[in-house]
């Protein structure tokens, strides 16, 4: 796919968050299946893993076979990390079992159907995780520790998750030096080619002035060549005003730095949407994660999701609420509603 074809679909952007940490396969070839369902333009899966690259690339093609909404294809792109980058993506928990009581308000709170509760204890489903850390904020005897998980290097990474069927790649740069994010993107030139790119800038982990050099330092080695900065503000916290993404986002934007495409993330949800368009900020799309899922999880853990022409018909309803940004997370049940509310008044 041509970058062109990507970058100036209008209004923005919609970007379906599956996580760069999930690895689980059923999971992503779901995910796709909804996201190209519900007329995302791209989706954003674990590029460290060829599996669900591959699982991705079939849930969307079997949408484009099933749903047939003559929606353009979405773009599958594989998320990496560098092995040597403390990036909060590539995070998992870790639990203490000795001294869980077993009360069950993690599984209440994890939104990623990672935990359980078992005879004894809870177990943890670590190929779901996505390092969110819901589980720690309720946890009463702070028994879940986070870990960054070993990744591949890039140089082995970024040709697997093409060959695996990724259409574009997004590289998770976070906390990143700039003069170590410019020696990574020059030893890539070659593997990267005309793939769509974005990276990953986040404010967690950088002050403004180390996000600014390092967009600088995405724009210069990338040499006016469309580039996406996916600008993450408060990463996979499940918030949904995107306050601190649009923040992130305001700086990077503040630089005109050519060729680079602004996408918010990281506590994004229904109402970013709303504020991008009010603040008249020149942003190029919007990721949504965590409240993305919340929006749709009846969807995604309905049996006949690949099979069912009204679930598909929903899906497509409940993101045109998001885009509109008049989706509020009161229960999915009064989401769906509001959805075919705002659909009917139209």
């Amino acid at each position: 796919m041509k970058s062109s074809e990507i970058f100036f679909r209008e209004p923005m952007l919609s970007k379906y968050i599956n996580s760069a940490a999930a690895e689980d396969t059923e999971e992503a070839y779901r995910a796709a299946f909804l996201a190209q369902s519900m007329g995302c333009d791209m989706i954003d899966v674990n590029g460290s893993s060829t599996k669900v690259i591959q699982a991705a690339v079939e849930g969307r093609n079997q949408a484009l076979l099933y749903v047939q909404r003559r929606k353009p294809p979405m773009l599958i792109m594989a998320s990496l990390t560098p092995p040597e980058a403390n990036d909060l993506h590539a995070q998992k928990a870790t639990l203490r079992q000795s001294t869980c009581r077993a009360c069950g308000q993690c599984e209440k709170a994890c939104p990623n159907n990672a935990l359980t509760l078992v005879s004894g204890g809870v177990h943890l489903e670590t190929t779901r995780c996505r390092g969110c850390r819901h589980c720690a904020q309720v946890c009463p005897d702070d028994n879940f520790r986070f870990q960054t998980m070993p990744t591949p290097p890039l140089h082995k990474a970024v040709p697997a998750a093409l060959a695996a069927g990724a259409e574009a790649i997004e590289l998770h740069f976070s906390g990143m030096p700039a003069g170590d994010i410019r020696r990574r993107l020059r030893e890539l030139e070659t593997l990267l080619g005309g793939v769509v790119l974005s990276v990953c800038l986040g404010s967690q982990q950088s002050s403004p002035r180390e996000l600014i050099a390092a967009a600088r330092a995405v724009a210069e080695q990338r040499n006016g060549r469309l580039t996406f900065i996916q600008a993450d503000g408060s990463t996979m916290t499940g918030t949904t005003h995107g306050f601190s993404a649009l923040s992130t986002a305001e700086i990077i934007l503040s630089q005109q730095l050519p060729n680079l495409r602004v996408i918010c993330s990281g506590g994004c949800g229904p109402q970013t949407w709303k504020f991008v368009r009010e603040a008249g900020l020149p942003i190029a799309g919007i990721g949504m994660g965590i409240a993305m899922r919340e929006c749709v999880k009846h969807l995604l853990d309905a049996p006949d999701l690949t099979s069912n022409p009204d679930l598909w018909r929903d899906a497509e309803q409940i993101h045109r609420a998001i885009v509109a940004g008049t989706v509020k997370r009161e229960g999915n049940r009064k989401i769906l509603g509001a959805a075919l509310q705002l659909v009917a008044n139209q």
